[in-house]
């Protein structure tokens, strides 16, 4: 059954500052992401050998921008919008990110307000546009807490746990070899990049949707813009049951000179204290 209201998916968040926002979803298909598999009509015969995934993932920084462009970039502020033009959804975001895992990002939905997410480092919470505040917590947090990775597959060697290359599909037209990784918070992915430039092409994992469990998401980047030294997503498809939500980038700055408060509001606090005191009663 698909709900009508409107859930942030977790908080899709990478070096790219990657967000995914669609409505909650049907959520019965495997538990565990599978690989991507080629389109059924395709008749590309891959090569024989595959690389180790070290070197696809160190071309891929080196095509990037290579380590030290990376590093100069301590923060960033991204504009865009987001629409699914299946459910008609739209929304404006600005999304800001800081190293090494601060996350401000807002959600202007016409016809509903503003929808405010914080992950200051240890805790994360929402702010609906009725004004009331959620804590993440569960499933939710942990995907924000691997998402707020400020420089993510960039920096594979913090960012991932374990990872393997397990073969070759397509996506999109664009051939690619796909590497098997789980992230420090263990969350599984699938990593897809390009054997033509050696670019991300894309990620399929799960999001958790909070009570409704996970939903299985293929993000893809249909374009890079060079910024400061790195190349960024421009323009980001996020592919689920529900269609494609599509996320377009107007502008970036990076290494701004103020970042906004991460001040944790008095209600969050409250909320804290009661989840707090919920708990030693529990152990208690």
């Amino acid at each position: 059954m698909i709900r009508t209201r409107w859930t942030v998916l977790g908080c899709v968040v990478t070096l790219f500052g990657l967000v995914g926002v669609s409505p909650a979803q049907d959520t019965s298909m495997p538990r565990a992401p599978g690989g991507v598999e080629p389109a059924p009509e395709s008749e590309w015969i891959p090569p024989e050998e595959i690389p180790s995934s070290e070197a696809v993932l160190a071309r891929f920084v080196e095509v990037s921008g290579g380590k030290a462009a990376i590093a100069a970039h301590k923060n960033r502020r991204l504009v865009g919008t987001i629409r699914n033009d299946e459910s008609g959804f739209r929304a404006r975001i600005t999304l800001l990110q800081q190293r090494p895992d601060l996350i401000h990002m807002k959600l202007f939905i016409p016809g509903a307000g503003t929808q405010l997410i914080v992950y200051d480092g240890e805790i994360a919470w929402e702010q609906r546009p009725d004004g009331a505040h959620t804590l993440l917590d569960g499933g939710r947090l942990r995907d924000i807490r691997t998402n707020s990775h400020f420089a993510a597959e960039l920096e594979w060697e913090t960012f991932l746990t374990e990872h393997e290359t397990v073969g070759y599909t397509e996506v999109d037209g664009m051939k690619c070899v796909q590497v098997r990784a789980t992230a420090f918070t263990g969350r599984e992915m699938f990593l897809l990049f390009s054997l033509d430039n050696g670019m991300l092409v894309g990620r399929q994992t799960y999001q958790s949707i909070g009570s409704g469990g996970d939903v299985l998401q293929l993000m893809v980047i249909a374009r890079y813009e060079v910024v400061d030294g790195v190349a960024l997503p421009k323009t980001v498809i996020q592919r689920t049951v529900q269609g494609d939500t599509i996320i377009d980038y107007s502008s970036y700055q990076v290494n701004i000179q103020e970042f906004p408060s991460l001040e944790r509001p008095a209600e969050v606090n409250t909320l804290l204290e009661a989840r707090n005191s919920f708990g030693n009663d529990d152990d208690g």
